[in-house]
């Protein structure tokens, strides 16, 4: 769902304060102050989709500060990943303190208290992503020291180029269609951070062009998932890659591709079993090949395995 809004629309007496509500309805709980008694201007592009929020920030000086009470006050636990395209900002967590310049990225905890400086009028893109999906990837790092991704590496441009394709499209895919972004996104991210945390425990780390073919090859994943012949080789024969290049690939992600395949695959399962709409009249045997799996009794071994229960009282439970 995209969405906008403009300070424009509100008298100048109320524009700050207009401002700060909508900060509090897009985001999550926090203060905003006016550092200079003068008219305000801001502007937010937002766009929600499954796992992820993806805004465009552009605005005057101000100042955001998170405090326990809105912690209290707040259900979920929330990374905000911010890229700095224009201007600066000067954020605190803790001990820790970072001035983002155009091109770097900070990753901001939202359970932990903290505080940003926006100096002069900036441009930023804000990532607001659920923690447990970015702990799928990155288990060595700690979110309340502020991680960052410096400008050096050359993220931004993908990040804001992969941004401003799907803006252009409105949000218009489908649910599916956000999921493939979302997974891909946190991926992209997940790569930069991993090669920007010198005591990080992985010993195999992506370039950036290598986290962008990445995402390339798990994009092409996703939408053939559904296909039982899907494998190393159909793949590399579509994508005109090597075999060697795509286990390096996975191999630095610390997973493989057969069982990167399996998770998809099981995942698109489980929620249609848990969708009444998708599969209260369908037969289990149906949903496991409509997900590309050809032998129901791996399907079931697989899914017990993973969700700790069988495919049927999964279902029932769901339902």
């Amino acid at each position: 769902m995209l969405k906008s809004f403009n300070t424009s629309i509100e008298r100048k007496p109320n524009q700050f304060a207009y401002w700060r509500e909508e900060l509090c309805n897009t985001f999550i709980g926090m203060n905003a102050t006016k550092v200079e008694n003068r008219a305000f201007s801001g502007s937010l592009l937002n766009l929600s989709m499954p796992e992820l929020c993806v805004s465009r920030v552009t605005a005057d000086r101000h100042c955001i500060e998170r405090t326990q009470t809105h912690i209290r006050n707040d259900e979920g636990e929330w990374l905000f990943v911010n890229l700095q395209l224009a201007g600066s900002a000067r954020t605190e967590q803790g001990d820790n303190r970072f001035e983002a310049k155009s091109g770097d990225i900070v990753f901001v905890d939202t359970r932990k208290p903290y505080s940003i400086d926006l100096p002069t009028a900036f441009d930023l893109l804000c990532f607001k992503v659920p923690i447990r999906q970015m702990r799928k990837h990155t288990r060595d790092v700690t979110f309340s020291n502020l991680p960052t991704i410096p400008h050096t590496f050359g993220l931004a441009p993908i990040l804001k180029s992969y941004v401003g394709a799907l803006v252009e499209e409105g949000g218009k895919g489908s649910i599916e269609a956000g999921h493939i972004f979302a997974e891909n996104l946190v991926s992209l991210l997940c790569c930069g951070l991993k090669q920007s945390q010198p005591n990080s425990k992985s010993v195999n780390t992506l370039t950036t062009q290598q986290a962008a073919r990445f995402n390339d090859l798990d994009s092409y994943i996703s939408a053939n998932i559904c296909n039982p012949s899907l494998g190393l080789a159909s793949i590399t024969a579509e994508l005109g890659i090597s075999k060697r290049y795509v286990q390096k690939l996975f191999a630095a992600q610390s997973t493989t591709l057969s069982k990167t395949i399996l998770e998809k695959r099981l995942r698109g399962a489980a929620e249609t079993l848990s969708d009444p709409s998708r599969s209260s009249r369908v037969q289990i045997s149906e949903i496991a090949y409509a997900w590309g799996f050809s032998d129901l009794s791996y399907f079931s071994k697989r899914f017990r395995e993973t969700f700790g229960r069988s495919p049927q009282i999964y279902r029932k439970q769901n339902h």
